[in-house]
């Protein structure tokens, strides 16, 4: 995610200047594309207020102390540039002075790649992973598919921590070509092994991530691991999951197809993997991290329940496929869950974007 800071002439929702209007427009476009934006205005009036923030837009204004050739100048502003500057390492800077408009750019801001969103999404995906503790050291895979057929994919590096993962450092695997476990850039064999005959077998994982998390992994240990509906996390997930019985080692070429078959009814995304961990799928990044997210959050209320020894209280089937459907329809949760996180991550000054 790159962070872009623009300084408009003057303050105000109703002025209709040319120069405002063009900046309105641009800052409307960056946050509908994900965008952490900072909005730096000019104002002669004491009662303006000196910072709104919501989400990734935050709007600063700076009192006009003088101006030169009409341009407002404030010393406050350059405190807030250095400021902005000093947290976020990687700045694009739009300076609006008349109709001229100036950019800087500190460093390489987006490397000459292809599928440059979908790996900032996926390193914002390796590191929220390790802020919810459900990596295991320099083990696991995401991976997310860049051509038409999936047999190409995007991966982390053979074992890099996730919280090292960026933008720029993830692979490109060939799944059809098996020189690609040869040379210094070579996936880690089981992760060839696994995502490979996932993306060559199910074309409906565009995404795949395979974590062993605290909680999902104890459930995949017990000799029923079964999810019930106990709660609305948890029927996120109801009927729309599969259970590997057949845990056989190391997850080679063999047990990605393997997988990959179990995967055959495209509304079943996730895979309870005894004795091992979970497998989820998806459609986009966003939509396979959030539904990683809520079934480890399922998985901790349920064995978190199990150990008071009483009774569940386990929805209705009915009761439990109507809340998994209306999860299903909500508008962009998981494109604005994936938002907010990189946006944390960008104000923190991360270089996951880089």
């Amino acid at each position: 995610m790159v962070t872009t800071v623009h300084q408009i002439s003057k303050y105000g929702p109703s002025f209709k200047g040319g120069i405002e209007t063009e900046a309105g427009n641009i800052k409307r476009v960056l946050l509908e594309q994900g965008y952490f934006v900072n909005m730096l205005y000019f104002s002669s009036k004491s009662d303006t207020p000196k910072v709104t923030q919501c989400s990734n837009l935050v709007e600063r204004v700076c009192r006009t102390q003088f101006k030169v050739f009409n341009q407002p100048v404030s010393m406050q502003y350059i405190v807030e540039i250095l400021k902005i500057s000093y947290r976020i390492p990687k700045l694009c800077i739009s300076c609006w002075a008349g109709l001229k408009v100036f950019m800087m750019e500190k460093s390489n801001l987006r490397p000459n790649m292809d599928n440059w969103e979908e790996r900032v999404d996926l390193a914002a995906a390796f590191r929220w992973t390790v802020r919810l503790n459900m990596h295991e050291a320099v083990a696991n895979h995401f991976s997310f598919a860049i051509n038409e057929d999936g047999t190409k994919f995007l991966m982390n590096p053979n074992q890099m921590h996730f919280s090292r993962v960026k933008a720029s450092n993830l692979i490109v695997v060939d799944a059809n070509d098996p020189t690609a476990l040869e040379g210094p850039e070579a996936p880690d064999p089981t992760a060839w092994g696994l995502h490979g005959g996932l993306h060559r077998h199910c074309k409906h994982a565009r995404c795949v991530m395979h974590v062993h998390p605290p909680y999902a992994t104890a459930l995949a240990a017990l000799a029923d691991s079964n999810l019930p509906p106990i709660d609305q996390n948890a029927s996120m997930f109801f009927n729309r999951y599969v259970i590997d019985e057949n845990y056989g080692g190391l997850a080679f070429a063999e047990e990605g197809k393997r997988c990959a078959e179990l995967f055959d009814d495209p509304k079943k995304k996730v895979m309870i993997m005894g004795n091992h961990g979970i497998l989820i799928i998806g459609n986009t990044v966003a939509d396979t991290f959030n539904r990683m997210f809520y079934f480890e959050r399922a998985c901790q209320t349920y064995l978190l329940a199990l150990q008071t020894g009483q009774k569940l209280r386990v929805l209705e089937d009915a009761v439990a496929e109507k809340t998994a459907q209306m999860i299903e329809s909500y508008p962009e949760q998981d494109t604005k869950h994936l938002t907010e996180l990189k946006t944390i991550l960008s104000e923190e000054g991360s270089n996951y974007a880089s």
